[in-house]
């Protein structure tokens, strides 16, 4: 057997514009969180890691009626939405991610948090932007890891 053979074929060229993009964006979040305590938000495309965010930072998440076109007919479905949201931590309700590389939102400390926490936020598992999200994320995750004080995952 060819070992060429045994390689997928991909049904999209390579981006690699859109991985040097995807990296280049998260960049500053590794200068941020350098010796910092980071909490992961981590999960599939679509379950919720940005509303969690905006939930984190003390915005009011609201239920709303969601409309979407599909093959000819319309489904409503009821969502959530943060009031006032985070600006960079846009919550999608379609089926293509929203988030395509990683951001951080600071927990800044006082009350019962003695210091600031970090809460990165990354595109979803099987993300629908495509295998260069993927693997930009895989490196800059493996990159806020190796430069954290500390590590949990949500």
């Amino acid at each position: 057997d060819n070992v060429a053979d045994e390689f997928v074929e991909l049904s999209e060229p390579f981006d690699t514009e859109l991985l040097r993009s995807c990296i280049k964006k998260s960049n500053p979040v590794l200068e941020k969180i350098e010796g910092k305590d980071v909490v992961i938000v981590v999960g599939k495309t679509g379950v919720g890691k940005s509303l969690f965010i905006q939930g984190v930072a003390g915005r009011k998440i609201v239920s709303v009626k969601h409309q979407t076109d599909y093959s000819g007919s319309t489904a409503v479905s009821d969502v959530f939405e943060a009031v006032d949201p985070v600006p960079g931590f846009s919550v999608g309700h379609k089926k293509v991610s929203n988030t395509k590389s990683i951001n951080c939102f600071v927990h800044e400390s006082g009350g019962k948090l003695k210091e600031d926490v970090f809460y990165v936020d990354s595109p979803g598992f099987e993300d629908t932007a495509g295998p260069e999200v993927d693997i930009a994320t895989s490196v800059m995750l493996s990159q806020v890891a190796k430069m954290a004080r500390s590590l949990r995952f949500v």
